[in-house]
């Protein structure tokens, strides 16, 4: 039973990542037809438009055009994480902060999805469509997909300095058993 309830939480994690990878996808599929060669649509005046932009770049535009660079950097990084991701459910049941590391899980599925989604645009187009301005703070162009990152960053620096204790760390990263 307990490898079964392994499967469905893996599984889970596939459903989840791609229903937020079918999103990003949408969100930029929507944002090339409605936005592309017009001008910005402000949702809330001098807060939040839309507006369309190709960043040929990492966040806010760096080290544009080295898309080969960027590729080479997603792949690797995703090959970590999904290592992190599947490693964390082998040593789940000898963790102390089990609690933690489920949640740990949790966003680094949202992380996956949040590169997949950038990363399947740069392969593609060549660069990744922004279209979510901060106008109030004059924010760089970004995506839904930079949102998950974002987020999943911050709350995995969070549950790294609070949640997981350092045993329980060097048990997930450690490479036998």
């Amino acid at each position: 039973m307990n490898n079964l309830k392994r499967i469905i939480k893996i599984c889970s994690w596939f459903l989840i990542g791609a229903i937020l990878l079918i999103l990003d996808l949408y969100t930029k599929n929507l944002a090339v037809i409605r936005l592309k060669n017009k001008e910005a649509y402000s949702l809330i005046d001098d807060v939040l438009q839309f507006r369309y932009l190709e960043n040929r770049g990492a966040a806010w535009g760096i080290f544009s055009g080295k898309i080969h660079l960027f590729t080479i950097f997603t792949i690797v990084v995703l090959i970590m994480i999904i290592f992190i991701l599947f490693r964390t459910e082998v040593v789940l049941n000898r963790v102390n902060s089990k609690r933690n590391v489920l949640a740990l899980q949790w966003v680094l599925v949202v992380m996956i999805a949040g590169a997949i989604g950038n990363f399947i645009d740069r392969i593609t187009n060549g660069y990744v469509v922004d279209f979510i301005y901060l106008k109030a703070i004059d924010f760089p162009v970004f995506n839904v997909a930079d949102c998950y990152v974002t987020v999943a960053t911050a709350v995995l620096f969070i549950i790294m300095l609070f949640g997981i204790k350092e045993d329980d760390l060097n048990m997930i990263i450690k490479f036998k058993g």
